[in-house]
């Protein structure tokens, strides 16, 4: 598996954790909290920055975090294209 995809996972957890840990310290935006995280990375999808609510993002737990990042690593090692938007099941809260 290339280095990137592994990096894109990793960047991909923690960013979920950080916006996670902005929005309940600061109780602020979440859009701004994405913003502010991912300045110069792109990899976090736009249908999260959409659609989450701040209520979206306290709610996952530091379990489901890890998991979502871990099935896109092994969704990135099987297909050509990793894609890092949430699946309907995701958007939903179901796994």
């Amino acid at each position: 598996m290339p280095a990137d995809e592994v990096e894109q996972s990793r960047f991909r957890v923690w960013s979920l954790r950080m916006a996670r840990a902005n929005v309940s310290k600061r109780g602020g935006n979440v859009m701004r909290a994405w913003r502010r995280i991912n300045k110069k990375r792109e990899t976090v999808s736009a249908v999260y920055n959409a659609r989450a609510t701040r209520r979206e993002i306290m709610e996952l737990s530091e379990e489901r975090i890890t998991r979502i990042g871990c099935r896109r690593l092994q969704e990135s090692a099987t297909t050509s294209e990793a894609g890092w938007g949430l699946t309907d099941e995701e958007e939903n809260g179901q796994d």
